[in-house]
């Protein structure tokens, strides 16, 4: 069951009711406790069973144990349940609460209203579960470029392997710098035949990207790309074709590299291919 199917107020008090109820009478079951309520008064006997028992399996009784604020139990609810979930609107949670909203469907805006989520101006505690749940998924993003660009370097490891060997080097092996230190300005070393047929050092920045052609290169990286140059290249790696989508030296790149101005410094250039 979906996230959306979930966060819905007719479900999250359900739940809550159904733990409150088993409490007070630990001897029910869950079905003769939902029956008992079903029994009840209409604001409990309207709520949404079923899927609430599912939530309660799900994620724990536990989770739905209130500690007398129902604002504050929502929040905490929904903040777990989106994290396990991860549904389109957490997911936007780092571009803001309005991207956020945008991208939520009533049933569970509704829910994050009832907790408070949504009031105006937003009050402190609001503002700490946006940014809390937006730094849990700003990691997680993180994580996946992390992983991102490693795949990118042990392409380029491998396509040096070949290539090495086809220019008529095959004793000679790449070096993945990266592993060992993150901070080289490069991540791969390797070897290649000038002009004249001498073998040099051959410093490679691995880049890769999915769905959206474009690479982030850092003043450390550019600095070292200057200093190297001409024997430092950018290959620019494609994930979804595992295709070596483009070989940039440091004169094309010299295009992209924006300029310092007053007391700015630039740190990070977005390159779009």
């Amino acid at each position: 069951m979906t996230a959306d199917q979930l966060l819905r107020i007719s479900v999250l008090d359900g739940a809550f009711a159904l733990v409150r109820h088993t409490a007070a009478y630990p001897a029910i079951t869950i079905p003769e406790a939902v029956q008992q309520l079903r029994s009840g008064p209409s604001n409990v006997a309207a709520l949404d069973y079923d899927r609430a028992q599912v939530t309660l399996d799900r994620f724990g009784r536990t989770l739905f144990a209130s500690g007398g604020d129902r604002q504050a139990d929502l929040r905490r609810v929904i903040h777990e349940i989106a994290v396990v979930t991860r549904p389109l609107w957490a997911l936007a949670a780092p571009f803001g609460r309005s991207r956020s909203r945008e991208a939520m469907p009533e049933d569970t805006a509704q829910c994050l209203e009832y907790a408070g989520l949504f009031d105006e101006p937003p009050g402190q505690v609001s503002v700490f579960w946006w940014d809390r749940l937006a730094s849990m998924f700003r990691a997680d993003r993180g994580q996946e470029r992390l992983l991102a660009g490693r795949e990118g370097e042990a392409l380029t490891v491998q396509f040096e392997r070949e290539r090495l060997s086809s220019i008529g080097l095959p004793d000679l092996r790449p070096r993945w710098v990266a592993i060992e230190d993150s901070g080289a300005g490069y991540d791969v070393l390797s070897w290649d035949r000038d002009s004249g047929g001498s073998v040099h050092e051959l410093r490679i920045e691995a880049k890769a990207y999915s769905a959206e052609a474009r690479f982030y290169l850092s003043r450390n990286e550019w600095e070292t790309a200057r200093l190297f140059s001409p024997r430092y290249t950018v290959y620019v790696w494609n994930l979804d074709t595992k295709g070596l989508s483009r070989i940039m030296g440091v004169k094309e790149l010299e295009g992209h590299i924006p300029t310092d101005g007053g007391l700015g410094k630039w740190d990070t250039v977005r390159i779009r291919l």
